[in-house]
């Protein structure tokens, strides 16, 4: 039998495309190991300077929150439907500062909220804490303050375990409560007024 060229040559071409293959297939580990060890970088950089940024707040102002937070990540989720930033969120995992941003801006101005609700809309209203009912009412309304009657007060926390407004007033965990009650955060209200009465035309 004899051995020539023509013998070899399937072999040697199929030997040539494994050599091209592993090579390529090694050039995207280097290029992925790379981009790897580059993010890995910049990570610690980012946590370096933010442990040094830390280290300053702890020192001028001793107990203050410090958030990290992307002003180009919240700039492009501003652009985005509801729908399409919780996607975007979900294939980058990550999240937005915003809301906690939000709450320690709400705790550093010592402010609070409490909900009113009904047939057609649910509104929140933001107060100062330690704010008592009859003035909660007045920033929905004036007359609301000036002829306070009582708050009906459910919790956010009861109305969410119960599942609805009858179900908490059925649990006793629905309130009725005067003009010293200093409303809670997150405290769902309907109010009882009094109208003024207008003074009569002479």
């Amino acid at each position: 039998m004899s051995v020539t060229l023509e013998t070899f040559r399937p072999q040697c071409s199929f030997i040539a495309k494994m050599y091209q293959l592993c090579f390529c297939i090694m050039k995207i580990i280097c290029q992925h190991f790379e981009i790897f060890s580059f993010v890995i970088k910049l990570v610690m950089l980012y946590t370096v300077r933010l442990i040094k940024i830390k280290e300053w707040v702890d020192k001028y102002d001793p107990g203050a929150l410090v958030i990290p937070f992307s002003g180009a990540l919240e700039l492009k989720l501003q652009e985005l439907s509801a729908e399409e930033r919780q996607k975007y969120l979900e294939a980058n995992m990550t999240q937005s500062a915003l809301p906690k941003i939000i709450k320690a801006g709400f705790a550093a101005l010592q402010l609070e909220y409490f909900f009113t609700a009904g047939p057609d809309e649910v509104r929140a209203w933001t107060i100062r804490k330690g704010t008592k009912a009859p003035q909660a009412a007045g920033k929905i309304h004036t007359d609301f303050e000036k002829g306070f009657i009582m708050a009906e007060v459910m919790k956010y926390e009861d109305f969410k375990e119960e599942g609805s407004e009858n179900a908490v007033k059925a649990a006793g965990k629905y309130r009725q409560q005067g003009r010293n009650y200093i409303v809670e955060d997150g405290d769902i209200i309907f109010f009882k007024f009094n109208t003024p009465q207008q003074p009569k035309k002479k």
